[in-house]
């Protein structure tokens, strides 16, 4: 890890724990709406959950929105916050509490009252749009035209600052452009190869501080990021992916999900060993089908379902260890699916910031989430086969 970052690493980290709360709160009740082009219109007054090729809300909603597709459109009001996983999402309404983006491109144009935190490639912030608190961006190209009522934390290739920004800026960029327009309440903390274009005609209340990145730093930072197994940004990517990805087996094979589960703490051991064969086998498989130019998208296809299958063994051994550990503060009653994955998610996370002993976690959850799944798939063929 970066320890020169860690006031911004613990802020970010903040950030997404939020986050990973309020989208579990959302599965205890909530609608869920799919469709290639999706249109909402109608008032809710609950959680909605919306998947689809293009999916427009201009409806209101008290609650939470979660929702994925490639491209999403934001036009109502939501009176809760907004979880995104698209290709592209526009915000032109208004958002009571706070933003949570994966995505290539991102357009604000409205005001989300609360924090924003973005994994994007592209984002802009209207000259229009008003964040209530922080920002948090990670991405190619930042464009910030509105104003921002709380601190910024920018990572990214091309930085451009025209807007507000109340507290204080923290931006790690190869180009930065603050414009004559930009008015910076507090600090502007900066590291880049090169110094920023800042305008003689920007306001900025508190110091100015630069860091020169050099091709030292580079390798250093490079490294830093890589601990154990993996470093803090990349961390929060995975975590926050591995969280859509169990919402999205949650509501969608819940039933599978509870079976695989159980699989799982019958036969862990077991598991492990199928899995622990799974892991080695198919590459190498894989590469024996590549050899041939034929077998080559064959090869490309079998990787792409080896790399879901390796991300979805994790979630699923993560829910396992959340319903285990819940179960024992809980004797009685139903245990949400959803607090499980928050709860198992977040042990996993922190066990594989552990030296040695993480590398060892990350591949035994690896190995008995991929086993679980080979069996149950084999024991459904074994049902259908019997069957016929």
């Amino acid at each position: 890890m970066l320890k020169r970052h860690s006031p911004a690493s613990a802020r970010r980290l903040g950030l997404m724990l939020i986050w990973l709360f309020a989208a579990c709160t959302t599965l205890s009740g909530y609608q869920y709406k799919k469709g290639n082009d999706l249109y909402i219109t109608d008032d809710y007054q609950e959680d909605l959950f919306l998947w689809g090729t293009t999916v427009n809300f201009d409806g209101n909603i008290v609650g939470d929105i979660i929702t994925g597709g490639r491209i999403v459109t934001i036009n109502g009001t939501a009176d809760g916050s907004v979880i995104a996983g698209c290709q592209r999402l526009t915000i032109n309404g208004e958002i009571c509490r706070s933003l949570r983006c994966f995505a290539q491109t991102l357009n604000i144009t409205s005001q989300v009252d609360g924090d924003v935190v973005a994994f994007v490639a592209e984002m802009t912030l209207g000259n229009d749009a008003v964040i209530g608190r922080d920002l948090a961006v990670f991405s190619s190209d930042v464009f910030i035209d509105g104003t921002v009522n709380g601190n910024a934390y920018i990572s990214g290739g091309t930085v451009t600052i025209a807007g507000q920004i109340v507290g204080d800026v923290t931006i790690k960029a190869d180009n930065i452009s603050i414009s004559p327009d930009a008015v910076i309440g507090g600090e502007l903390n900066y590291t880049s190869k090169t110094k920023a274009n800042i305008a003689p005609d920007a306001k900025i209340a508190g110091d100015v501080k630069w860091k020169k990145k050099s091709k030292s730093s580079d390798t250093s930072e490079s490294s830093g990021m890589i601990p154990r197994p993996i470093g803090a940004f990349w961390s929060m990517i995975f975590l926050g992916g591995s969280l859509l990805l169990g919402i999205a087996l949650i509501l969608v094979k819940r039933d599978r999900v509870v079976a695989i589960t159980e699989e799982i703490k019958n036969n862990a051991a077991l598991d492990g060993l199928i899995g622990l064969a799974v892991i080695v086998v198919i590459p190498a498989l894989l590469i024996l089908i590549a050899i041939s130019l034929v077998g080559i998208p064959i090869a490309v296809a079998g990787l792409a379902v080896y790399l879901l299958v390796f991300l979805t063994a994790k979630v699923l051994v993560g829910i396992t260890i959340g319903l285990l550990l819940l179960r024992l503060l809980k004797k009685e009653g139903r245990i949400s699916l959803g607090w499980a994955l928050l709860v198992g998610m977040i042990l996993l996370a922190i066990s594989y910031k552990i030296p040695i002993v993480g590398w060892v976690v990350y591949f035994v959850a690896w190995a008995i989430g991929a086993g679980a799944l080979t069996m149950l798939l084999f024991r459904k063929k074994s049902t259908t086969s019997t069957i016929t």
